[in-house]
């Protein structure tokens, strides 16, 4: 292997153009940070924050309670900064327009 390709993969066989020979979840999805805030849960834009309607877990805003269980937020990405210690803290992002400046969200 050449040092310059690093990890790679070698095809066993020939591979039409357009197949899918790889297909996985992502680790989490969701909203720049350049956007409104949305709720994890349904995409929908948040228009102020309501501290009770935060995840628990991971502390982004949501719109519902219901939305806190979506399991692509509650199994993914919520558990994933849960497990490594960040808590996200909502009441810093801008929820009357795009953000201009990158304050830090992570108590």
């Amino acid at each position: 292997m050449h040092p310059s390709l690093r990890s790679h993969m070698i095809a066993a066989r020939d591979i039409r153009p357009g197949e899918v020979i790889l297909r996985e979840r992502p680790l989490t999805f969701g909203p720049s940070d350049h956007t409104r805030p949305l709720c994890l849960g349904c995409y929908k834009t948040i228009e102020s924050f309501d501290e009770s309607l935060a995840c628990r877990d991971c502390g982004f805003p949501m719109c519902s309670l219901e939305c806190q269980t979506v399991p692509e937020h509650r199994d993914f990405e919520c558990q994933a900064m849960k497990k490594n210690g960040y808590r996200v803290n909502a009441a810093k992002f801008k929820y009357n327009g795009c953000r201009k400046d990158r304050m830090d969200f992570y108590d």
